[in-house]
């Protein structure tokens, strides 16, 4: 009911905003018959087929290092590839995204993920309809960590790992950076850069991982790459601000 309310006093469709789970329980009823989806549709405000559509066929995700993506990212930078030997020279840029509460990170379920541990189903729903499901006393993730896969050769660049953490230190984001490195070298991508932002973590993970500086310059420069013998890998440091 209380959905219905809020979808009520929406500005127009677009304005509403669905609780995962209403939306995994519009879905279920969806999967089970169409056609009795089509006709509370006519009575109850709920969410478009369309809107389902999105939810169903969206690619699942369970966060970090997911191989099934890093193969089809990988692959799809090598079809693009002309001349390989010099082509597989990538760069790795990192950042951090805020993540909204209660956000709904497996739309193919629609369960709340960025929690550390979820309650039961049946527990949500009651917390739902007696209007509680607040996410006070829980915790949550509150960043999405990023690694971007970019070509330096032509114009590519993709996602292809994620981490939902809350405040990562340097020493996580030198484990998630040097998976990715290794990953990538697994592959015949080879690392020349890491790219940063000013962000107090990325500079502990440049002093962690550097064995390179210059004197006067307050961060490492480069380091040896644990995968390609006598090749280095640049670290470039806040490059907008430089």
């Amino acid at each position: 009911m209380r959905e219905q309310v809020k979808a009520n006093r929406a500005a127009g469709a677009s304005g509403r905003r669905w609780h995962p789970l209403f939306i995994q329980q519009c879905i279920a009823i969806q999967r089970r018959s169409a056609s009795a989806y089509n006709e509370l549709s006519n009575i109850l405000t709920l969410p478009s087929r369309r809107t389902l559509f999105e939810y169903t066929h969206a690619q699942t995700f369970e966060g970090g290092l997911d191989p099934n993506l890093l193969q089809r990212v990988v692959k799809e930078l090598k079809e693009k590839m002309q001349a390989p030997d010099q082509e597989s020279h990538v760069a790795i840029t990192m950042d951090s995204m805020k993540l909204k509460e209660g956000l709904a990170c497996n739309p193919r379920t629609g369960l709340i993920t960025g929690f550390s541990a979820l309650e039961g189903i049946d527990q949500q729903l009651a917390d739902m309809e007696a209007g509680t499901d607040s996410i006070e006393g829980k915790e949550q993730a509150t960043e999405l960590f990023c690694i971007m896969l970019r070509s330096l050769t032509f114009k590519y660049d993709r996602v292809i790992a994620a981490w939902p953490c809350r405040n990562p230190t340097g020493q996580q984001i030198y484990s998630f950076v040097w998976r990715v490195i290794e990953a990538l070298a697994m592959e015949d991508l080879n690392v020349v850069a890491v790219i940063a932002d000013g962000a107090s973590t990325n500079s502990r993970f440049f002093d962690l991982s550097g064995t390179q500086s210059v004197p006067g310059h307050k961060y490492p420069y480069k380091t040896r790459h644990p995968y390609r013998r006598n090749q280095w890998i640049w670290f470039i440091y806040d490059p907008v601000h430089q």
